[in-house]
């Protein structure tokens, strides 16, 4: 039977700027749609029709933070299944990011 010991406060910290990390984008993400910030009338028209797909982008990364608390939070210990099947995906999320910017990078290039 394993003792459970309380999250190092280390670990608080790290988690806590984990889950912050998530939040300057998303909501700049969703200014930024909304016309809020200057200088992105072309956002606007570029991102027409797509205000779900925003809005959803933006929900999905701020509970992936979510999920981070939940690694030295009591809720998180109870929903570990739970938790690595959520965490697994994102590990899809640095090559896939990489792979997207080759491409918008061999687009530019011409």
């Amino acid at each position: 039977m394993s003792t459970r010991h309380p999250p190092q406060r280390w670990a608080m910290v790290v988690a806590w700027a984990a889950f912050l990390s998530t939040l300057p984008s998303a909501v700049c993400r969703l200014l930024m749609l909304h016309g809020v910030l200057p200088g992105t009338a072309d956002l606007q028209r570029l991102h027409a029709g797509e205000e779900g797909y925003v809005w959803g982008l933006s929900i999905v990364q701020v509970l992936a933070g979510v999920l981070a608390l939940g690694l030295v939070q009591g809720w998180g210990e109870r929903v570990g299944a739970v938790r690595i099947a959520c965490y697994l995906p994102i590990l899809l999320w640095g090559p896939l990011l990489l792979a997207a910017v080759a491409g918008y990078r061999q687009r530019r290039r011409g």
